[in-house]
């Protein structure tokens, strides 16, 4: 999906908006309009918020998935194949890392067969 790096393009926007605001004359319409602002920020965090701990729990999900298949036995390309176009859009890098992990013997990765 969107990485959260791309919320730092929109930032400028609304910091320029809120700023823009505080050059109106008409304190009442100005203090409404960076009130609104603000309140729009504190909305759009608590949904964020709700969508970032579903998206977690999703995620904590599929990693344990494939914690568990190599515990169970799995093949390399048997667990890179089940989840690899989830964390890469390129199973052989996904492979790569894991057989880097496997050769240092590190946490589960140890266990995975060839």
């Amino acid at each position: 999906m969107f990485s959260s790096r791309y919320t730092t393009l929109a930032a400028p926007f609304w910091c320029a908006l809120y700023l823009a605001w505080g050059l109106v004359d008409a304190q009442q319409i100005r203090r409404f309009a960076q009130a609104t602002l603000l309140f729009c920020a504190a909305a759009f965090a608590v949904v964020n918020r709700q969508d970032s701990v579903g998206e977690g729990i999703y995620f904590r999900d599929v990693r344990q998935h494939v914690v568990d298949a190599i515990k169970r036995g799995a093949k390399l390309r048997d667990v890179v194949g089940g989840s690899g176009a989830l964390y890469y859009g390129d199973n052989s890098v996904l492979a790569g890392y894991m057989q880097m992990l496997r050769d240092k013997k590190i946490g589960v990765f140890a266990l995975i067969k060839e």
